[in-house]
């Protein structure tokens, strides 16, 4: 069975505002000079029966068109996996989830894309150091 819409990676266009799911909109916003988007597009599967199940994922802005940055996992049978007991806490919980899921994919395409302003965590701020070691006399060493 093959699912070419929940694969990791896209093409540049493959998802845009023209082919969402059900022609939904999509939700933009801009993070300095960087547009981004929100919306649900369609997942398709070699089975009929799994097909027309929505994914949510977040798009970018080129200059050569939208570029995938992040998804998330297909909702089948109309079920946001939240188990909140309502349909309120339900989607404040998947709002929540989205946030928790898309952050860091958002963060890493912003300093990728020259945002300086973007928060590094401490072990990020260690992993860019690393990249300065040397070996002096048989000992390692991190010039400032």
């Amino acid at each position: 069975m093959s699912f070419p819409h929940t694969q990791t990676e896209f093409a540049l266009n493959e998802l845009n505002r023209t082919n969402t799911h059900e022609g939904s909109e999509v939700v933009m916003f801009h993070e300095g000079d960087i547009k981004f988007a929100l919306g649900f597009w369609t997942a398709t599967a070699a089975s009929a029966s799994l097909t027309d199940s929505p994914f949510l994922a977040l798009i970018a802005w080129t200059p050569e068109g939208w570029e995938f940055v992040a998804k998330l996992g297909v909702i089948w049978n109309d079920d946001l996996g939240m188990n909140m007991g309502s349909v309120e806490d339900d989607i404040y919980n998947y709002l929540w989830y989205i946030g928790q899921k898309f952050d860091k994919p958002m963060q890493d395409y912003l300093r990728d894309n020259g945002m300086s302003d973007v928060p590094v965590t401490m072990w990020e701020k260690v992993l860019k150091a690393l990249s300065s070691v040397v070996v002096e006399n048989g000992h390692i060493k991190f010039p400032k």
